[in-house]
């Protein structure tokens, strides 16, 4: 059979919502419950859900299925695409699976050195061709041909139930597990983490994410963020005793290019920390968020989020509309602006390398308050005190942003 090909009129555009729920009401989404994300070089979503397999491509849908495809098992609880563009999934009761597009390829324990057939995580080597699999007996390396295990019997793991694993500089392997502790595996060695030795303060992680310069992130079920910073080998902890981080219950962590973390919680919703000392968080009653328990998380891009919650779907957050503030303006790099801080009625002048089209003034909340075409100068005419934020078009295309200071 064919896989299911839908596609929705409503769906189509997102218009100037920050917030896009798809729900098994509104769209062709198989389950509510979400349980894994990953996004191929298309840009294409592959969602994991607890019956079957979806794809969007943000305008059609596809779902696969123990009926309409060679998806062995509709319960998907990992999902990663290696370089060639094949998606591997993990699942619940049918082990590992590999989808080249067309051909489906399954193994398992009868089939295979495969120790469990619930595989919780998925993750490539350097080395091309080598697998790692987080499966609930044990840590898997795979070569396309033979399977290595490592467990509690034969190594230095203390429990088999892993839950994570990344791979990190030189080829090293984070590992992380449910109640037995954080690993770094470089194939050969083990160098252990736990709340008795190191001082961690939970031995479970549900995730690991890698920033730019190398540290790791841990996303904690009970005792909030972890980070193990690379440099200097030493910990920090995040927790609603020692921060403003509203949950300590956390299910998952990504790292964006921007070097912002963004996590998953169980009670509230999803948060976003911005170092050193910059907290949010969206759950119910702050939000349209529509489900308090998020279970994955991906970045589409440095202001696409999109979230998996455990009961009430998937959902797309535009952190652009979200914050009234485009961030892609806010990476680029800021033109001279003067006086900065400027006062009530002054002209604010600029200096930029080449011709501007367009300048644009707007409050914090995404408000444009004017728009000039001078290619030099904005009057500052009618504006309370406050920070504002000045956009500045080129004629070559692209721009500039600067954040604007207005005195009395």
């Amino acid at each position: 059979m064919l896989p299911l090909l839908l596609c929705t009129g409503s769906m189509l555009a997102f218009g100037q919502s920050a917030w896009t729920v798809y729900d098994t009401l509104n769209s062709p989404l198989p389950e509510n419950s979400v349980r894994c994300l990953a996004i191929d070089a298309q840009g294409k979503k592959w969602i994991g859900t607890d019956n079957g397999l979806a794809v969007f491509d943000d305008v059609s849908w596809t779902i696969y299925d123990t009926l309409n495809s060679g998806l062995p098992d509709n319960y998907v609880r990992s999902l990663a695409i290696d370089a060639q563009g094949n998606v591997w999934l993990g699942t619940f009761t049918a082990g590992l699976v590999k989808f080249d597009g067309i051909t489906w390829t399954n193994w398992n324990q009868s089939n295979s050195g495969l120790p469990n057939d619930f595989v919780r995580a998925i993750a490539f080597d350097t080395l091309p061709g080598i697998t790692w699999l987080g499966t609930s007996s044990g840590l898997v390396k795979f070569d396309g041909t033979s399977w290595t295990v490592w467990n509690d019997q034969n190594s230095a793991l203390l429990s088999n139930n892993i839950s994570a694993v990344t791979i990190g500089r030189n080829n090293v392997k984070y590992i992380a597990t449910i109640n037995g502790g954080l690993y770094d595996f470089n194939d050969t060695t083990f160098s252990v983490y736990t709340v008795s030795t190191t001082g961690i303060p939970d031995n479970s992680a549900t995730q690991i994410a890698l920033d730019s310069a190398g540290n790791r992130w841990y996303s904690s079920p009970a005792a909030g963020l972890m980070q193990h910073h690379e440099s200097i080998n030493l910990w920090s902890f995040y927790n609603t005793v020692n921060s403003d981080i509203e949950s300590n219950a956390l299910t998952a962590v990504i790292v964006d290019s921007l070097e912002r973390k963004y996590m998953g919680s169980q009670q509230s919703g999803f948060l976003k920390f911005v170092f050193p000392n910059t907290w949010q968080y969206w759950d119910t009653a702050n939000s349209p968020m529509p489900d308090e328990y998020v279970q994955c998380l991906l970045k589409e891009n440095n202001h696409v989020l999109w979230i998996g919650t455990r009961e009430k779907g998937l959902v797309r957050v535009d952190e652009n509309l979200l914050n009234g503030v485009d961030e892609n303006w806010l990476t680029a790099k800021k033109p001279l602006l003067y006086p900065n801080p400027a006062a009530e009625g002054q002209t604010v002048r600029f200096n930029l390398p080449e011709r501007a089209t367009r300048i644009l003034l707007s409050d914090m909340s995404g408000r444009v308050i004017e728009i000039s075409a001078h290619n030099e100068a904005i009057r500052l005419d009618g504006l309370t005190p406050g920070i504002y934020l000045v956009k500045v078009e080129l004629e070559t295309g692209g721009g500039f942003a600067s954040l604007l200071v207005v005195t009395e």
